[in-house]
């Protein structure tokens, strides 16, 4: 991923990973050096990084693309995806995700929602109404999507590492795009039927011409012949 080695990257950034490569850089790193010493303890003794951090960065790596994603972005801070990453199932993950990003939630919230939905008790709806608030809905209904679309466009987002309003800006501009050389596609295929039907067109009559010139010819080679029985 770099061009730096893994422990080239955590003592580089460590301390205040800018969003985006840096941060990814640095999870990407801190899994690597794990897996080389076998134990965050032995891999901090390389480092100037805590094998506590170290653990939690790498344990970042075992995210969903989509959500690791925001937290490239700084949309999610890595303490409160370490938290999401301990939610069971990644639906669950995402949804929130969702509502940490959409309310800027402070890590207390994101831990509390962690709590009431791994004891099971409430579904995450419930327990984001429940610690979150009532006004705390998905921002679905206002962007004029169902659930399950704002899902999967949050996802696709995440994964592009970009907003939602800047993805649905990004799959316009695709799909004007695609029409476009569709019916680019289009045209060029009438203009070749126009060519091969004038081709057609040329190519018949210049054959009845020369049928014509045939017959011309025939018709001359029989005057000739009954002139010399004459």
């Amino acid at each position: 991923m770099s061009a730096d080695s893994p422990l080239e990257v955590i003592n580089q950034h460590y301390t205040d990973p800018a969003p985006d490569r840096e941060i990814k850089e640095l999870i990407w790193a801190s899994d690597q050096l794990i897996n080389k010493y076998g134990t965050a303890s032995r891999a901090a003794e390389e480092t100037k990084i805590g094998p506590q951090s170290l653990n939690k960065w790498s344990r970042l790596n075992r995210l969903p693309d989509d959500i690791l994603g925001y937290v490239c972005m700084g949309e999610i801070s890595p303490s409160s995806a370490d938290i999401i990453r301990r939610i069971q199932s990644t639906q669950d993950q995402r949804l929130v995700s969702i509502i940490t990003v959409q309310e800027d939630l402070p890590q207390k919230y994101v831990r509390l929602l962690q709590k009431e939905i791994s004891e099971g008790e409430k579904s995450t709806e419930a327990a984001i109404e429940s610690i979150v608030g009532e006004t705390a809905t998905l921002r679905s209904v206002t962007l004029g999507f169902d659930p399950q679309t704002y899902h999967e466009l949050w996802a696709e987002a995440g994964r592009r590492q970009c907003s939602v309003a800047k993805l649905c800006e990004q799959l316009i501009h695709e799909r004007i795009t695609q029409i476009t050389t569709v019916e680019q596609s289009l045209l060029d295929e009438t203009d070749r039927i126009q060519e091969i039907n004038e081709e057609a067109t040329q190519s018949a009559e210049d054959l009845i011409k020369r049928i014509d010139e045939l017959d011309q010819s025939l018709r001359d080679l029989r005057e000739i012949i009954t002139n010399e029985r004459v």
